[in-house]
């Protein structure tokens, strides 16, 4: 993702016994069906909604 911290995606896609962020990435979107970003923009307009209430 673009505001991610470097290394931070890599990192902790390593620390999930991944050889590379691309792989991880993969099956990311296999198991939500969604990429990384659009999961990002969902999860940032649940939390707006719930600072609302």
């Amino acid at each position: 993702m673009a505001d991610a911290p470097a290394g931070g995606l890599a990192q902790l896609a390593a620390m999930q016994g991944y050889f590379d962020q691309a792989h991880a990435s993969r099956d990311f979107r296999r198991y939500t069906g969604i990429g990384q970003a659009e999961f990002r923009r969902h999860l940032n307009g649940i939390a707006k909604l719930m600072n609302t209430l």
